[in-house]
């Protein structure tokens, strides 16, 4: 049996993105799961591509945060505006 241990919100911030490359560091994880429209993308993105290897080295597998209530949408269309507060985030 294999235990999957996952880091949800990769991207989120850059103190949660911190957090979750100490936990790869020290294999406390298995998984990550990205958040594309969170505050911290960037920043995730940027851990990733330098930290490559050592994601592939500790077999961190990447999945995708389905996020649909919170940050700013990643389309600005206008069927949105509804639903969006007066930042224009969820």
């Amino acid at each position: 049996m294999k235990i999957i241990i996952n880091a949800d919100d990769f991207g989120a911030d850059n103190y949660t993105n911190k957090k979750i490359l100490q936990c790869i560091e020290s294999e406390n994880i298995s998984s990550t799961s990205w958040i594309a429209n969170g505050d911290g993308f960037d920043d995730a993105l940027s851990i990733f591509n330098d930290k490559k290897i050592l994601f592939d080295s500790k077999n961190i597998s990447n999945g995708v945060h389905l996020n649909l209530v919170e940050h700013k949408p990643l389309t600005r269309k206008i069927d949105l505006e509804p639903i969006l507060n007066r930042d224009g985030e969820f």
